[in-house]
């Protein structure tokens, strides 16, 4: 299970009824059309939890991650680097066996604390130092010697052209490194979920921040 469907089932669209508050909470109706372009319209509650993972990627996921790259990209000289953590828990997996690669889980490689190794297969144990190298090179980055460590100068969608689509580093979940497409918005998705944030920006200043956008402290009834 992902973050963005644990979120769906607990606060968002996961029924047909739900998905239609939850694009109200998003955008002015006159952006119904766009958002309806962009999600579909569900027909079953099963297509609606659907839909509403994707929006949660897109809005609380990919979205936020472009604005801040385009505002670390203003101050000079800064590069970006991006990665995909596909490597789950194999002791996890046994409790938890839908959770896979769950939000965070990169941090249990990237520290590898003791009460963390204890908790790793010896494969895991291994991929360790190697995920931990990656992070050194990328604080430590050297042009000639962190090659593992690609280093760019756009953010996404906007530059999308340009792009090598195998930019961002893969940790896989055998255990191994690669390079992996860079997961991004389309241009039309960008300009929907900026003007969504501008949205609940205002209604959030009008004094109904719960009642708007993707809060956590309310759910749909």
């Amino acid at each position: 299970m992902s973050l963005a469907t644990a979120i769906a089932e607990e606060f968002s669209g996961r029924t047909v009824a739900m998905f239609t508050k939850l694009r109200a909470r998003l955008c002015l109706a006159s952006d119904f059309a766009i958002f309806d372009r962009l999600y579909d319209t569900p027909a079953t509650d099963a297509e609606a939890l659907t839909l509403s993972v994707k929006i949660i990627n897109d809005g609380m996921i990919k979205y936020p991650l472009l604005a801040q790259s385009l505002a670390f990209l203003d101050m000079p000289g800064t590069q970006l680097s991006r990665y995909h953590f596909d490597r789950s828990i194999a002791k996890v997996d046994t409790i938890l066996p839908t959770f896979g690669a769950f939000h965070g889980v990169d941090l249990a490689y990237n520290f590898g604390t003791d009460v963390v190794l204890d908790a790793l297969t010896t494969e895991e144990r291994a991929f360790v130092p190697k995920v931990q190298q990656v992070w050194i090179d990328f604080l430590s980055y050297d042009p000639e010697e962190a090659i593992l460590v690609p280093k760019v100068s756009y953010a996404l969608p906007s530059s999308h052209s340009e792009l090598d689509k195998k930019e961002a580093i893969w940790f896989k979940k055998d255990c191994t490194m690669g390079r992996a497409e860079v997961e991004t918005l389309t241009a039309e998705e960008e300009v929907f979920w900026r003007r969504s944030y501008a949205y609940v920006a205002i209604k959030a200043k009008e004094g109904y921040s719960t009642e708007y956008g993707f809060s956590m402290f309310k759910q749909m009834e």
